[in-house]
């Protein structure tokens, strides 16, 4: 296992709230083919915005909301590895 000390925990503690509050001012954008429905989520997974044609019914945001954040969280937990990994090097 790990031998860290409570000062290392609380740096990468800290430096992990920082990378996400970075990547929470990186967006991801959107849109089926169609382009009746648009999002913008952060790449922490914070969905910041949806803009939706009149002729959609909100149910079927659902599943294109499910499947954007599953792409996202996939590349917040790679960019927070990569990120976190370079601020430990320092």
């Amino acid at each position: 296992m790990f031998d860290l000390s409570i000062q290392e925990a609380t740096l990468i503690q800290r430096k992990t709230e920082e990378i996400k509050k970075k990547l929470d001012e990186e967006f991801i954008k959107y849109s089926p083919s169609d382009n009746t429905i648009h999002i913008t989520v952060s790449v922490s997974r914070n969905i910041k915005e949806v803009e939706v044609s009149e002729n959609v019914k909100i149910n079927s945001i659902i599943s294109i909301l499910n499947e954007v954040l599953s792409k996202v969280r996939y590349i917040f937990e790679i960019k927070r590895a990569e990120m976190l990994q370079e601020e430990l090097k320092k």
